[in-house]
């Protein structure tokens, strides 16, 4: 509604999230993906809490837990409706985060969505913040790059 006066198309968005920050944004996009969000990326995203090993609650609130997973939205959305994503993975980040991030990237495979996936074998949770080193400015410079791709006029 406001991008005329914040200089930015609003017919050509990005969704970015970070950590916990996909339970909430991913999930909303992926249950409809509207036509102006034209990617997505996520560092290090919390992609499911339906695993009761991280989440044991999980098993009395299976809506609620289906609910706040944005793997559990990819396979409910038509994969043609799904914007292109990035995704990268820290590879020293919580187990819990890594193995919900490496099924939603298997799930997006499997439904053929278009998808970049970099890892930072080294990298610590908030790595672009946090580890100063090639690997970092390698994945920034990519995303980067394919931001400029698919919000490109």
């Amino acid at each position: 509604d406001h991008g005329a006066s914040l200089q930015i198309d609003a017919e050509r968005l990005c969704l970015w999230a970070f950590s916990q920050g996909a339970v909430h944004s991913l999930r909303t996009v992926l249950r409809q993906t509207p036509a102006y969000i034209r990617c997505l990326v996520c560092y290090y995203g919390l992609m499911s809490i339906m695993n009761p090993k991280y989440f044991p609650w999980a098993i009395e609130e299976k809506e609620l837990a289906a609910d706040f997973s944005p793997v559990y939205h990819l396979l409910q959305e038509n994969a043609s409706e799904v914007a292109p994503m990035f995704i990268a993975k820290a590879g020293k980040d919580h187990a819990f985060l890594n193995e919900a991030l490496d099924e939603f990237c298997y799930v997006a495979s499997l439904l053929n969505i278009p998808l970049t996936f970099m890892n930072h074998p080294t990298g610590q949770h908030c790595f672009d913040m946090v580890n100063d080193d090639a690997r970092t400015r390698e994945i920034i410079q990519a995303t980067l790059a394919f931001l400029a791709s698919h919000l490109e006029q």
